[in-house]
């Protein structure tokens, strides 16, 4: 009886096994992390599950997170800045644009050829009449 109550208490006393983390989506490991936070701090992997960052360190840390569907990626010391980025951003043009007169969104061939007429009686003649409020795609 004494030998099954010692072995119980000292089952109880280790330390429970650490569970494993469920896998992640993806892992980037092998890089430059430029975190951005407050102390501008470099990591050198990440690990995303259902599109939040589960990990932010180092690339054995995140290759603890690899499961069977986990795509990883080596970034190869590359640099890699977790965020949102826009390849396709026109803002000075927009600036530019809007100090000339506020945004006007020309949706058909006739509301274009007036807003150019407009423009020709307010220039001199040779002047360009530059239109960035156009989307041939959205014409109807």
């Amino acid at each position: 009886m004494i030998g099954r109550l010692a072995v119980s208490i000292l089952l109880l006393s280790l330390p429970a096994a650490a569970e494993t983390p469920a896998p992640a989506d993806l892992v980037v490991v092998n890089g430059k992390v430029l975190t951005v936070d407050p102390g501008f701090r470099i990591a050198e992997a990440v690990a995303v599950r259902d599109g939040a960052f589960v990990l932010v360190g180092t690339s054995d840390e995140a290759r603890r997170l690899v499961g069977k569907a986990t795509r990883v990626i080596d970034a190869r010391g590359g640099s890699v800045v977790p965020g949102l980025i826009d390849s396709h951003v026109h803002a000075l043009d927009v600036a530019a644009g809007e100090m000339k007169g506020g945004f006007r969104e020309l949706r058909a061939v006739d509301e274009i050829q007036q807003w150019i007429g407009q423009q020709a009686e307010q220039l001199s003649a040779g002047k360009w009449i530059w239109s960035p409020r156009v989307y041939p795609t959205r014409l109807h």
